[in-house]
Parts: structure tokens; C-alpha cells; sequence
């Protein structure tokens, strides 16, 4: 699974989550990322047991919707950054922009019910 978007979208939405990371559970140490094919959309989520952030940004292309969990730390993204990849594959997201990679291993546990 793949999603494909703007980079300085992505680092807007981690940037504008990454404050609402909490770090007195494993569940709030990760920001949740949800992709959404059908609308082109990618929300973020983070909380930290008192606040809750929810950032939304477009899309540019994707094969199926799939949710995610990073750690609010991501590859070095500068202006002349255009695109950065967002990769599903097993228990593994690969977040790709240009030449820096980040890896994250997905968590297994039950995420808070958000909605």
C-alpha cells in the first residue's frame, strides 16, 4: 500500500500533531496516519490524554486506504522537496522524501476510538 503527497503537506500535518504526542502510554506515543483512496485524503492524529489534533491534507495518489502509526519524527524535508512516499508493507511504513528514508515498525496494539 502507497500514498503519494505534497512534502511540506506531510510535515505540516506532523508538525501541527507532534505537540499532542503524549508519552505516559505506548498508544498516545504515535501519530496515527489514515488514508483515505476514495476521498484522496490523509488525516493525522495524535493525543496525549488531555488533547486531542487532528490534521487533514490532500492527497496526490494512493492504491487502496490503509491506516498507519509513526513516531513524530520524519525524513529531512526542505523547499526544494516535491513529493514524499508514504509505503505500507507488513508490520513496516517506509516514509520516503527524496533521498532520506525513515522506517517504522507498527505497533500492535488497540488505538483509542478518536470519533
Amino acid at each position: 500500500m502507497k500514498a503519494i503527497m505534497e512534502a511540506n503537506e506531510l510535515k505540516r500535518i506532523v508538525d501541527n500533531t507532534k505537540r499532542f504526542v503524549g508519552v505516559n502510554d505506548k498508544r498516545m506515543e504515535y501519530i496515527r496516519l489514515e488514508i483515505d483512496a476514495d476521498k484522496k485524503t490523509i488525516r493525522a492524529v495524535a493525543l496525549d490524554g488531555y488533547k486531542l489534533s487532528v490534521e487533514y491534507a490532500k492527497i496526490q495518489d494512493t492504491d487502496e486506504s490503509f491506516l498507519c502509526y509513526i513516531k513524530p519524527v520524519i525524513p529531512k524535508i526542505t523547499r526544494s522537496t516535491e513529493h514524499a512516499v508514504i509505503e505500507l508493507s507488513g508490520d513496516r511504513v517506509l516514509i520516503q522524501a527524496e533521498e532520506s528514508i525513515m522506517g517504522y515498525v507498527q505497533p500492535s496494539f488497540d488505538y483509542y476510538d478518536v470519533d
